[in-house]
């Protein structure tokens, strides 16, 4: 079991820190891209832009791959976070007197309550990353460079305001909003559940 928990552990540790990477990444692109304007030369500038545009590709890439691994694995602990929570409060309810499973429930709970409340404040961070793009580049003197590098700033504007996310398969986007959602689900299904037992 000690085992089977570290495993856990170590894989979404793994997964924490590849969300984190790929936001990173969109926040080095925006770098580059605010810093752009102090480029006077116009080849120095195009140079630039084109590894601006070439770093983009590569994050929005990684985004996607990202999403396609992540999209069962957040649907599953969000399911799982709703039917816990659920069942936890009515552990809470019905059995008060037996503390090993009432434990054994709060940690369960616990663990996967930290892995939602991650994976969404991740989640929200590499949206407002990869979006933030948009921003830099909009605040570039664009109307006095070639048309060819207008075109550029133009493409890697629109491919910004798009923005990269985490989806539970395509259900919905994980963000802070979600895990508000997770708990206000989860209370719901509590509810009813507590006036079935209390009819019987």
């Amino acid at each position: 079991m000690l085992l089977l928990t570290l495993m856990a552990c170590v894989q979404d540790s793994f997964n924490w820190c590849m969300v984190y990477q790929v936001s990173r990444l969109f926040s080095i692109i925006r770098m580059k891209a605010s810093r752009l304007d102090e480029l006077l030369e116009s080849e120095i500038f195009g140079e630039k832009l084109e590894e601006i545009v070439r770093m983009q590709d590569v994050a929005y890439r990684s985004a996607k791959q990202l999403k396609k691994v992540l999209s069962p694995l957040l649907l599953l602990l969000y399911g799982t976070c709703v039917v816990s929570l659920c069942m936890t409060m009515m552990v809470l309810t019905i059995a008060r007197g037996d503390r090993q499973l009432l434990t054994n429930m709060i940690i369960l709970v616990w663990y996967i309550f930290f892995q939602i409340f991650s994976y969404s404040m991740l989640g929200t961070e590499l949206m407002n990353a990869s979006t933030s793009v948009a921003d830099a580049v909009y605040r570039i003197c664009w109307y006095k460079r070639r048309i060819a590098e207008q075109r550029l700033l133009l493409i890697v504007m629109m491919r910004s305001q798009r923005g990269a996310s985490l989806t539970a398969t395509d259900f919905f986007i994980v963000n802070r909003a979600s895990f508000g959602m997770a708990l206000r689900s989860a209370f719901s299904y509590f509810t009813v559940l507590r006036q079935f037992y209390a009819s019987k």
